[in-house]
């Protein structure tokens, strides 16, 4: 995914219409977004009567998922569109972005909450489309207008806890096999333990500056447990919340690291049956087994890598617990943010299928991710 600009703006609609003038100076534009959205996408292109345009909305319904099929709807729009204006999260972003590149022209997408999870920090990882090249967008403005409540604060603080576990666990796979480039994951770390401090991320302005900031860093690509995770949290109808769905794994993982990297003695086994984990695995989400055993077919342990991970194990606890010691302070920031204060956590989501979805995970994670080590070290 190449590099895009991301603005933070308080007049959208004058930036906009000013843009896409740049861009097209009249013809036909596709604005596309959630009907709950329709109202705002509608505002922020009041500006572009001052232009030649003829302006067509691609509504979809507020539950929507990003897949083939509903891309359609936006590949197969008039084909005298020449501009697509995508309005909301990370749906409409990924749908736009694939629809993008089959028509083979420029975008620009606007989203009205500071959580930008969907729209550029995961922009690159339309896994729906995961075998098909997406377009990034001209511009990514973020309405600076609708950031001053407290909607999609919590979120953000779940993606920035979620991003610094993913961190974690590929600093852990870069000292097994060195996968990942050292100076990008120190750039990385940097940013991310600026952005979360002691654990406290009450200032919105603050967080709101640091997405913006991780959004536009350079990232090796890598299906972190953290992702696989949160993902499986949702498609097992535990948070349909990306930012919760995050927040949930993050704090799951950190737990179930340090109990992997608390074991001091361990020798290097053949692992348990992990077809029985892809069974485990297929029951929970309803998936075929097939496409989950594909993944673990090739897969091999390499002695040095259980030698490596005994060398660094004080080491990486050391880093772990101190990322758990901030979750208090990181969970208060993020139910603070939330209507109800979190109260819903409790009631929403069933713990049991969490800790079946964890002890089961490896078979969807990197070969030398701490969650794969752990069948390694007979230990989940």
């Amino acid at each position: 995914m190449e590099n895009f600009n991301i603005q933070i703006s308080k007049e959208i609609n004058k930036e906009l219409a000013k843009e896409c003038g740049e861009i097209m100076p009249c013809g036909h534009i596709g604005v596309c977004c959630m009907t709950s959205e329709r109202s705002y996408a509608e505002n922020i292109m009041s500006n572009m009567s001052s232009f030649d345009y003829k302006i067509t909305f691609i509504e979809y319904p507020d539950d929507v998922k990003a897949d083939e099929d509903n891309m359609l709807d936006i590949v197969e729009s008039e084909e005298d569109i020449r501009l697509f204006v995508g309005v909301g999260g990370r749906e409409i972003a990924t749908l736009v972005a694939r629809a993008s590149e089959i028509r083979g022209f420029e975008y620009i997408f606007v989203a009205n909450s500071p959580d930008i999870y969907g729209v550029a920090y995961e922009l690159g990882n339309t896994r729906p489309f995961e075998n098909y090249a997406v377009r990034a967008p001209k511009t990514l403005y973020i309405d600076a207008l609708c950031t001053d409540g407290k909607k999609g604060f919590s979120s953000l603080v779940g993606i920035i806890l979620g991003h610094a576990v993913e961190l974690f666990e590929k600093q852990y796979i870069n000292k097994l096999c060195g996968k990942f480039d050292e100076k990008t994951l120190n750039d990385e770390k940097a940013l991310i333990d600026a952005t979360i401090g002691d654990g406290d991320m009450s200032d919105r302005e603050r967080l709101l500056k640091n997405i913006v900031l991780i959004a536009k860093s350079q990232r090796d690509e890598f299906c972190s447990a953290q992702k696989v995770l949160s993902d499986l949290i949702e498609e097992m109808s535990l948070i349909y919340d990306k930012g919760e769905s995050s927040l949930l794994a993050a704090v799951t993982l950190i737990k179930y690291f340090k109990a992997i990297l608390s074991v001091k003695d361990g020798s290097l086994t053949i692992p348990e049956d992990v077809c029985a984990k892809c069974r485990n695995i297929a029951k929970l989400v309803n998936a075929d087994i097939s496409e989950i055993i594909k993944r673990v077919e090739k897969r091999s342990f390499e002695p040095k890598w259980l030698f490596i991970h005994k060398e660094y194990r004080e080491d990486m606890l050391k880093d772990i617990e101190k990322l758990e010691n901030k979750l208090p302070n990181v969970l208060r920031s993020a139910k603070r943010f939330m209507a109800d204060a979190g109260y819903h956590l409790s009631e929403e989501y069933d713990s049991n299928m969490l800790i079946q979805a964890v002890y089961n995970l490896s078979p969807l994670t990197d070969d030398c991710s701490p969650v794969s080590i752990a069948d390694c070290l007979g230990i989940g």
